[in-house]
């Protein structure tokens, strides 16, 4: 069975450490099509594809809170991998979004939110 803590969100090279979601979205336009045979149905064929990557984290220090603001606007390598494989998916992502919440008492979360920039993909080592 596939865990949460099974996935890996490598950034730059770097691991993103304490790691408490992962959200993935891979998509592809649908661009209408039509005719007479359709009658009043709507047919559809595939488009442009499209990802995008949110991470939610622990920041445990005032450097990696500022290492977050200064990723914004900033285009970043991102892979996605299991903890124990050596294949993952890779691609050239802008980081879109860096949101911190802190609430008293409890240890100070941030989150990324990635736009891909081309395409994600599969790499198999030799």
């Amino acid at each position: 069975m596939l865990k949460g803590n099974d996935i890996i969100v490598i950034l730059n090279g770097e691991a993103i450490a304490a790691t408490k979601s992962d959200e993935l979205q891979v998509g592809c336009e649908s661009i209408p099509i039509s005719s007479r045979s359709n009658g009043d149905w709507t047919d559809v064929i595939a488009g442009r594809k499209s990802w995008s990557l949110t991470t939610g984290f622990l920041i445990a220090s005032i450097p990696k809170f500022f290492d977050g603001i200064d990723m914004v606007g900033m285009y970043v390598i991102l892979r996605i991998k299991h903890r124990t494989g050596t294949s993952w998916y890779e691609g050239t992502a802008l980081c879109t979004q860096f949101r911190v919440t802190a609430t008293r008492g409890n240890l100070v979360q941030g989150s990324f939110a990635f736009q891909g920039k081309g395409p994600l993909q599969f790499t198999e080592p030799d």
